[in-house]
């Protein structure tokens, strides 16, 4: 597991909500404190948990998508690659269910991609 907020805010001395404000840009923190945190998180290689995140603004930031049959020639494949190279560089993620033409299968993944919490 990698470094978390509580792991940056040890080593330079400060809260886990200053930590937070540095890296999120928020106000109300001193240049000279955004540095020292912003050069820690370089450090440990902070990377932030996408899903803690998700929780907390209660979205995703995810797309899920549902193929019957990705075999079935390049177009599917073309149109995920797309839809993919799009999504990262909107730091979306993509979450991706095949079928095979099983209705129970589409079904399943469609209520668990529209699930609620």
């Amino acid at each position: 597991m990698g470094a978390t907020l509580d792991d940056i805010a040890a080593k330079v001395g400060v809260s886990k909500t200053t930590v937070y404000r540095a890296l999120n840009g928020k106000d109300r923190i001193s240049s000279d404190t955004r540095d020292a945190i912003l050069a820690v998180a370089k450090e440990l290689d902070y990377r932030p948990n996408i899903l803690a995140s998700g929780l907390r603004s209660k979205r995703s930031m995810a797309i899920g998508l549902i193929f019957n049959d990705l075999m079935a020639g390049h177009f599917y494949a073309e149109i995920f690659h797309g839809i993919e190279d799009i999504a990262t560089q909107n730091n979306y993620g993509v979450i991706l269910g095949c079928t095979n033409g099983i209705v129970e299968k589409e079904k399943s993944s469609s209520t668990f991609l529209l699930k609620d919490g």
